[in-house]
C-alpha cells in the first residue's frame, strides 16, 4: 500500500507569532500539462537527478508528476526559498521535513558551526532508521547560490544513505558540485534540451484544452517558441492567435512573446491582479482583497489553470500563492508601460509589508518591504525581531543578509541592531567581523550619558568577554567579564548566565576551582530564570571540565553521567555539547582503565569533536582517543589520533589544544624508544622547560623533558623540571597534575640513590590517586614505575591507602598484560560505525570518500580503521576486508 506524501512545518523555534505553513507537496497539476516521453520515468536505480533549465521549461511540473507517481518510496516535497539560504534554517528544517528530532530551543546554538554539524548528523541519523526508501525533492536550489546551505546540501548528497534518492531542479548555477557524484555514475540529467515541446506535445496539449489547431498552425506555435513550454501554453491560452516575436536572445524572444500573445490580450481588471500580483510576491486571497486588487479570486483561478499562479503553502489558515518567475519578471516592466505606473508597485509592496506584519509574518513582511525600498519600514520591522532571529530561532545568517540589505539602501542600523550583528558574527566564528562591529558601536555611541547608551556599551564589554573566552583566552576573558558584571545591571538572565559561565571557565584555567564552582551555580540560577536549558548545558559542561582539570575524577564522571542523563530533554541544540561531555568521560574513564566504556564514548564524541568550542573537551576527546591505541600496543594508530587533534587545533587556531597534541605525540614516541625524535619534536614546537616561553609551553614541557632526561640517564635535571611543576600544581590544587609529578619524581630521586625520598613521593602520589582512581597514569609509565610499585607493596608496613593501592595497581598491570597475551581480537566485535566503514570501503571508497559519506573527518576514519585491524588482527585495508567476509561481518 503507497504511503502518504509526508508534509511539514516551517520549524520555529521560539515562534512567538503565527508562522506559514508549507505544504510538502507541488503545486496542483493542471488540465495544461502533458507526459514528457522522451524523459525517462524515476527509478529507484536513479540515486541524484539534476533538473537544470530556465524558468519555463516546466522543471517543477516535471518534478511534482514524479512526486505524485512515487509508489516504492515515501516522497518529500522540499520547495525552497531566501529563508533556506541559512543553513542553520537549512538543516533544522530538513530535520523537521524527514520526520527527525525537531524540538525548540530556548537560546539559538551559541555555535553555529557546531549546531549545523550536529543537526546534519541527527538527520542523517533519522534518515538511517527509516523501514522505507525516500526520495527528496527540492524545488528551486538555484536561490542557495553563494550561501553556506549550498555546501551542506552538497554534504548531504554525498553522505546520503544508498537508499535515499535526490531530485534536485533549479536554472543554471546552482553553486553546488556534482562532478565527482557525475563521473561515479550516480547523477541523470535533464537539462533544457530534454524538456522542449515537440509538435506532438503540441497536439497533446491542444487535445486536452479542447482546442483546435492543425497540423500547420502546430508547426507554426513549436517555431517561434522554439518548444519552450511556457510559450507554448501562453501561446495556446491567448486566444487572439500566435504573434510573430522578435529576433534575438531568448531572453529577447520571451519578453516579447509574452508581452505580444498574453498581456496584450488580458482584460484590464485581469491584467490589474496580475500586476498586483507580481509586485508583492507571495499573497493569499484575503492580501489580494485588501490591496483593492480586482477580481481576485478568479485571478488566482484562471492562473492555477495556465500554470502561472503556484500554491505554495498556508499562513493564518489561507491558502499562499505566488506568480511563476517567467511571468512575473516581465509584468512588472510590461505592465507598467501599459499605464500601471511603477511608484504603484512600492505603494503596493508597503501595504503588503504592513498587511504580513499585522498578522505575525515578520520575515515575510521584512523583506516584501525591502523590497519595495521601504528600508525605514523594514528597519522598523527588523529592530524588533532581531533579539528573536539571532538569539530565539539561531538564523544569525538570515538575520545578518537582512542587515546587509538595509545597509545597502543607505539605512544606518541602530545601536541595537549592531548588537544582534555582534551576537550572529560571535556564533557564526567570525571574530574579527564582530570586533569590527563592536568599534562601529563604540564610535556610535560615543560617550553617550543616557541609560540606553550605557546599557548598550555595557552589552558590548560582554560580548567582548564572550569572543575572548571562545577563542581559549581566558585572560581577556576574565577581564572584560569582570568589568561587565562591575557595571549597571542588566535586566537580560541569559546575559548574567554567560558572564558567570566565562567566568567559571577563566577561574578553571587559573586553578581557582571553588571559585569556578560559585560561578556556575550562579549561572545556572539565571539560565532558570532565562529560562535557557541551552545555556544550562554549557553550565555543565564547564562543571565537567573543571572537575576534570581539579583530577576530581569520580566527581567529574558522576557529574557528566547526570548531564548526559538530562540531554535528551535539550536535543538537538545540545547534540554537541553532549559530545563534549562525552570526550570529557573517555579520557576519565580511560585512566580508571575501562579502556572499553572509553572507546565507547570517544566514538560517540569523535564525529562532532572538531567542532567544539570548550578546548578541554577537545583535549581530552584527542588524548583519549591515542591512548586507547597505545594502550592495546598501535603506535602507529596513536600518532594519528594525536595529530589529527593537533590539526584540530591549527585550523580552529587553539593553541592549547595544538601544544597539547604536540607534546602527546612526543610521549608517544618517548615509550616506543624513539628519544631523539621525542626530543627533536619537543625543540621544534617551542616545548622547553625554560626560555621565553608562555606558562602553557613550560606546563607541558616540563614533565616531557623530566620524562626524556630520565631516560637519557639525566635524573638531577629531570628532578629541576619536576620540582617546578610541583610547586605550580599545588598551588593550582590540580590533583592528577600533582600525582603525576610526583610519580616521575619518585623515579627520579630513586635513580640518584636517594631510594628513602622516592618511596616517600611514590607514597604521596598514590594517596592522591587512591582517593581519585587514577590507573593508567601508572599503567603507561612502563617496567620501571611497576618494579617501583612492587617495593611498596613488598615493604612491611601498615595497610594504608597508598600501600592498598599499590596491590590494586599491580593487579591491574598483570590484568592489563593477560589480556593483552590472550588476543582478544578473535572476541571483539565491530562496532555499528565500524561495519559503516567496512561496507563503504568493500564498495572501493578512500579513505577520504568514507569521510564524506559519513560526515567524519579523515582522521577520525583513520582512527576507527586502526581499531578495525586491531579487532582483525590485520595490517591493512586488503587484509580487513578479507578477514570480515571471513568472520561474516560482511555479507
Amino acid at each position: 500500500m503507497t504511503q502518504p506524501k509526508a508534509t511539514f512545518r516551517w520549524p520555529h523555534f521560539a515562534a512567538s507569532s503565527s508562522q506559514a505553513v508549507v505544504e510538502g507537496a507541488p503545486p496542483d497539476l493542471t488540465t495544461a500539462t502533458v507526459a514528457r516521453r522522451a524523459i525517462a520515468p524515476l527509478s529507484m536505480r536513479d540515486r541524484i537527478v539534476a533538473i537544470v533549465a530556465p524558468a519555463g521549461y516546466g522543471k517543477t511540473t516535471l518534478m511534482g508528476g514524479w512526486f505524485r507517481a512515487c509508489k516504492d518510496a515515501d516522497p518529500v516535497w522540499v520547495g525552497l526559498d531566501a529563508s533556506w539560504r541559512d543553513q542553520v534554517f537549512f538543516v533544522r528544517s530538513l530535520l523537521n521535513a524527514v520526520g527527525g528530532p525537531s524540538e525548540p530551543v530556548a537560546m539559538g546554538a551559541i555555535d553555529a558551526t557546531a549546531a549545523v554539524e550536529s543537526g546534519l548528523l541527527a538527520l542523517l541519523q533519522a534518515l538511517g532508521q527509516r523501514r522505507r526508501p525516500m526520495v527528496l525533492f527540492f524545488d528551486d536550489v538555484h536561490v542557495l547560490r553563494g550561501s553556506e546551505s549550498a555546501h551542506t546540501l552538497s554534504r548531504l548528497l554525498v553522505a546520503a544513505p544508498d537508499y535515499l534518492r535526490f531530485v534536485v531542479c533549479g536554472r543554471e548555477g546552482m553553486d553546488f558540485d556534482l562532478a565527482v557524484l557525475t563521473a561515479r555514475g550516480l547523477v541523470r540529467w535533464v537539462t533544457q534540451h530534454e524538456l522542449k515541446l515537440d509538435a506532438q506535445d503540441v497536439r497533446e496539449l491542444v487535445r486536452r484544452r479542447r482546442l483546435s489547431a492543425g497540423d500547420e498552425e502546430v508547426e507554426h506555435i513549436v517555431g517561434i517558441t522554439e518548444g519552450w513550454p511556457a510559450l507554448v501554453q501562453l501561446a495556446l491560452a491567448s486566444g487572439e492567435g500566435v504573434q510573430e516575436a522578435a529576433g534575438g536572445s531568448s531572453n529577447l524572444l520571451m519578453d516579447s512573446f509574452v508581452y505580444e500573445s498574453f498581456f496584450k490580450g488580458l482584460a484590464p481588471a485581469r491584467r490589474q491582479a496580475l500586476f498586483v500580483m507580481a509586485a508583492i510576491g507571495d499573497f493569499t486571497l484575503p492580501l489580494l482583497v485588501a490591496l483593492d486588487a480586482p477580481e481576485g479570486a478568479e485571478a488566482i483561478a484562471e492562473g492555477e489553470q495556465l500554470g502561472i499562479v503556484q500554491r505554495r503553502g498556508r499562513v493564518a489558515g489561507e491558502p499562499f500563492y505566488a506568480l511563476h518567475a517567467l511571468v512575473a519578471e516581465r509584468a512588472l516592466t510590461r505592465l507598467a508601460d501599459m499605464g500601471l505606473r511603477p511608484v504603484f508597485v512600492r505603494i503596493l509592496r508597503t501595504r503588503c509589508a504592513q498587511w504580513w506584519h499585522a498578522r505575525g509574518e515578520v520575515y515575510r513582511a521584512i523583506r516584501v518591504a525591502l523590497e519595495g525600498d521601504d528600508a525605514r519600514l523594514a528597519s522598523a520591522y527588523l529592530t524588533g525581531y532581531a533579539r528573536q532571529l539571532v538569539q530565539g530561532e539561531g538564523r544569525h545568517e538570515t538575520f545578518l543578509d537582512l542587515l546587509a540589505q538595509l545597509e545597502s539602501r543607505g539605512v544606518e542600523p541602530d545601536c541595537a541592531l549592531m548588537l544582534q550583528a555582534v551576537w550572529a558574527l560571535v556564533f557564526l566564528r567570525r571574530y574579527a567581523e564582530a570586533a569590527a562591529w563592536l568599534t562601529r558601536i563604540e564610535r556610535a555611541c560615543g560617550k553617550g550619558q543616557s541609560a540606553g547608551v550605557r546599557l548598550i556599551l555595557h552589552t558590548t564589554v560582554l560580548q567582548r568577554g564572550v569572543i575572548a573566552g571562545l577563542r581559549d583566552n581566558e585572560a581577556d576573558a576574565e577581564v572584560f567579564v569582570r568589568r561587565w558584571l562591575a557595571g549597571p545591571p542588566d535586566p537580560d538572565p541569559f546575559h548574567y548566565g554567560a558572564a558567570q559561565t566565562v567566568l567559571a571557565y577563566a577561574h578553571k584555567c587559573n586553578g581557582r576551582f571553588a571559585e569556578a564552582a560559585q560561578s556556575l551555580r550562579e549561572a545556572q540560577v539565571k539560565f532558570e530564570e532565562a529560562p535557557s536549558p541551552y545555556g544550562h548545558m554549557w553550565v555543565r559542561v564547564i562543571s565537567a571540565a573543571s572537575l576534570l582539570k581539579a583530577g576530581r575524577h569520580r566527581d567529574a564522571l558522576a557529574d557528566s553521567a547526570s548531564a548526559l542523563a538530562e540531554e535528551p530533554a535539550f536535543a538537538p541544540g545540545a547534540a554537541g555539547l553532549a559530545a563534549m561531555l562525552r570526550a570529557i568521560r573517555a579520557l576519565l574513564l580511560y585512566e580508571r582503565n575501562q579502556c572499553t566504556d572509553a572507546m565507547v564514548e570517544v566514538e560517540a564524541a569523535l564525529p562532532l569533536l572538531p567542532h567544539q568550542g570548550i578546548v578541554d573537551a577537545m583535549v581530552a576527546g584527542y588524548v583519549a582517543a591515542s591512548r586507547l591505541q597505545a594502550a592495546r600496543g598501535d603506535i602507529s594508530g596513536a600518532l594519528d589520533a594525536a595529530a589529527e587533534g593537533e590539526r584540530v587545533g591549527l585550523a580552529r587556531g587553539f593553541v592549547r589544544l595544538q601544544l597539547t597534541m604536540v607534546a602527546e605525540r612526543a610521549l608517544l614516541l618517548l615509550r616506543a624508544g624513539d628519544v631523539e625524535a621525542a626530543r627533536q619534536m619537543a625543540n621544534d614546537n617551542g616545548l622547553l622547560p625554560q626560555g621565553p616561553q608562555t606558562n602553557l609551553h613550560r606546563d607541558k614541557a616540563e614533565r616531557l623533558w623530566a620524562r626524556l632526561d630520565l631516560a637519557q640517564g639525566r635524573p638531577d635535571l629531570a628532578l629541576q623540571w619536576v620540582d617546578s611543576g610541583i610547586a605550580r600544581a599545588r598551588r593550582s590544587h590540580q590533583q592528577h597534575k600533582l600525582a603525576e609529578l610526583l610519580m616521575l619524581r619518585s623515579l627520579a630521586l630513586v635513580r640518584t640513590g636517594d631510594a628513602e625520598g622516592g618511596h616517600d613521593a611514590v607514597m604521596e602520589s598514590l594517596r592522591i590517586a587512591a582517593s581519585n582512581g587514577y590507573v593508567r597514569l601508572y599503567l603507561d609509565e612502563g617496567p620501571e614505575l611497576e618494579s617501583l610499585l612492587r617495593r611498596v607493596a613488598d615493604k612491611p608496613q601498615s595497610p594504608t591507602p597508598a600501600f592498598l593501592y599499590a596491590r590494586t595497581l599491580l593487579l591491574a598491570a598483570g590484568a592489563a598484560s593477560a589480556r593483552q597475551d590472550a588476543a582478544p581480537a578473535d572476541q571483539e566485535r565491530p562496532t555499528e560505525r565500524e561495519l559503516q566503514i567496512l561496507r563503504l570501503l568493500a564498495d572501493g571508497l578512500s579513505n577520504g570518500e568514507v569521510a564524506g559519506r559519513l560526515v567524519l573527518t579523515e582522521g577520525t576514519v583513520k582512527w576507527h580503521l586502526h581499531n578495525i585491524y586491531a579487532k582483525l588482527g590485520v595490517k591493512n585495508r586488503t587484509g580487513a576486508l578479507r578477514e570480515a567476509r571471513t568472520r561474516a561481518w560482511l555479507v
